[in-house]
């Protein structure tokens, strides 16, 4: 018999670290029955076969390895092969006492065997096909049993034989009836506290060999390191494609399988998939996914377009709330990104698929700063983005002049040589309504040092470069973009017979600027900069009295500042 690795998780308050959620590799299952049937594994795969009438054969976990828990969740994917007969087994003690779902006949029957007597038998319409895949989920709490099913719960009821027999292992049966052959494989296989919700993400290591030597981006550009490799610099690359494949995507426009190798190539590929030095550009992904949607759905069986959105602090509810809906995300901690997967509720702990580290939580790493969310959309995957050095302000408003935009920074940090790449930041508008937006940019000094995309409901992009030949001032420009959700943005020069939308924001930034260019000295930018806060608070009906009082203060200052650093900032508040 050929062993394998399979991965079972399984979380209690009672096995040997009791304060901890606990993982194991069982490396070992056992026939138990007719030892006449073909069990075949591979790496997280089982497939059983049998070509003989009304014979039993069981495949489950060695008792030795691990204890199912009290209240659990056994969970796979099934795939009926050929014949008729498909099962598992949960609770099993020997072959005469063991709880089975039994796929026969356009139904599927749970029953309780116990001596061998049939004393439990529930049954509910359900069809399958040969070579369709379905998601599995049985679910035991106390006396309560529910078998999920593609996310349809199609079993649920208390089980009056329940007892203090009512626990044992899981596994997988084989049973032929009137038809054989039968075969049926079963894969992605966990066990684990029904206190835990835990996505079947599969893990996927940046440093697989399979791509790890792979230059990862332009890395060989940037990176003084000797390998710019997906090893060293892809873990945002290597989470995306694990949410990618969790939901179905596994198959690149072109036909390869989507991996880091082959993520990263489609990424070099488009103007907008890398940005700064190496970071995956999420919105560019999201034009990927559709593409793979669009490609691969048929009737029936419609792959996910995904939304891509930024939850920063606090995130701790909104990541609950996205895993409990079946949704795994990325967490961004310092310098590096990971998968987050699943959730302890009895120990307060998110579990994730790390693709670098050894870690099974997230509090492993020294902080979470943010998430990055993927929900399953067939509709707008629309986004005003600006991407730009952390010391550039960039502020989106919308006709009333509301900044409607989020920011926040990113970098990679590599753990063996403590290389980091530059920091960049995301200044976005997820899914704009239509209209005309004023793009407010403080503290430019380089063309490139702020880049504009511009995404339609189908994530098709346009570019702009902002170029010191359009602008008077380079260091404090704006601009008008028109969106239209169908065609994307277009940018539009600033009527200057038009008001200029003052914003707090733009004077704050450009103090901070003039001060780090050291045109201002400290104390006379902490009392600039006290008051233009306590104003931006204030009520939008006192702001002239602040303006007034801000330029009077300047003049003030006129023997300590240049003529040109005062007219910078009274420039603004006009």
């Amino acid at each position: 018999m050929k062993y394998f690795t399979l991965f079972l998780f399984f979380i209690t308050a009672w096995l040997t670290f009791p304060s901890q959620t606990q993982a194991a590799t069982v490396e070992n299952w056992v026939i138990k029955g007719s030892q006449n049937e073909l069990w075949t594994q591979a790496i997280d795969e089982v497939t059983g076969y049998s070509q003989h009438y009304f014979t039993e054969s069981f495949f489950v976990a060695d008792p030795v390895s691990f204890i199912v828990p009290e209240n659990f969740v056994f969970r796979f994917k099934l795939t009926p092969i050929q014949g008729v007969d498909h099962n598992f087994v949960w609770n099993f003690q020997d072959t005469e006492n063991y709880y089975q779902a039994h796929f026969n006949g356009g139904a599927v029957w749970v029953s309780r065997f116990i001596d061998g007597e049939e004393m439990l038998s529930v049954g509910k319409n359900f069809i399958t096909s040969l070579g369709q895949t379905y998601e599995i989920q049985l679910k035991q709490v106390g006396n309560r049993l529910t078998l999920v099913i593609d996310d349809q719960a199609i079993v649920a009821f208390d089980d009056l034989t329940h007892n203090e027999q009512s626990e044992g292992l899981v596994g997988f049966k084989l049973s032929p009836g009137a038809v054989i052959p039968v075969e049926t494989k079963y894969e992605h296989i966990m066990a684990y506290d029904a206190a835990v919700t835990l996505l079947p993400v599969s893990l996927l290591q940046q440093n697989d060999e399979q791509w790890g030597e792979i230059e990862y981006d332009t890395a060989s550009q940037w990176s003084d390191w000797e390998a710019p490799t997906i090893s060293r610099w892809g873990c945002a690359l290597t989470s995306l494609t694990m949410i990618m494949r969790y939901h179905g995507l596994t198959t690149m426009p072109d036909g390869q399988p989507v991996d880091p190798a082959t993520v990263n190539q489609w990424l070099l590929d488009e103007e907008d998939g890398y940005v700064g030095q190496g970071l995956v550009n999420w919105f560019a992904a999201t034009r990927l996914i559709r593409q793979i949607s669009e490609r691969y759905s048929v009737p029936g069986s419609q792959l996910p377009k995904l939304e891509f959105s930024y939850q920063g602090l606090p995130w701790l509810e909104v990541g609950k709330n996205e895993l409990l809906t079946g949704r795994p995300l990325i967490a961004q901690v310092p310098g590096h990104f990971t998968v987050v997967n699943g959730y302890d509720e009895h120990n307060n702990e998110f579990l994730i698929s790390d693709p670098l580290y050894s870690y099974q939580y997230l509090s492993q790493h020294p902080a979470t700063l943010s998430l990055r969310l993927f929900r399953p959309s067939q509709t707008d995957l629309s986004a005003l983005v600006a991407v730009h050095r952390p010391e550039v302000v960039v502020e989106i408003l919308n006709e009333s002049g509301v900044v409607v935009s989020q920011t926040w920074r990113e970098e990679i940090v590599d753990s063996v040589s403590g290389e980091s790449t530059e920091v960049w930041q995301f200044t976005v508008v997820n899914q704009p309504a239509a209209g005309r937006y004023q793009v407010n940019v403080v503290g430019a000094k380089e063309e490139g040092d702020v880049l504009i995309f511009t995404y339609d409901q189908l994530a098709n992009v346009e570019t702009y470069l902002p170029l010191k030949s359009e602008y008077i001032n380079f260091e404090i420009l704006s601009f008008y973009l028109a969106f239209n959700k169908e065609t994307g943005g277009e940018i539009q020069p600033l009527d200057l017979t038009e008001p200029a939308v003052f914003s707090w924001g733009n004077f704050l930034a450009r103090l901070n600027q003039l001060k780090n260019d050291q045109l201002i000295n400290q104390s006379i930018y902490e009392r600039l900069n006290a008051l233009a806060n306590l104003a931006a608070q204030a009520d939008e009906t006192t702001w002239p009295r602040y303006k007034h009082y801000l330029i009077n203060l300047l003049e003030f200052y006129s023997t300590e500042m240049a003529g040109k650093t005062r007219n910078d900032l009274k420039e603004i508040l006009k």
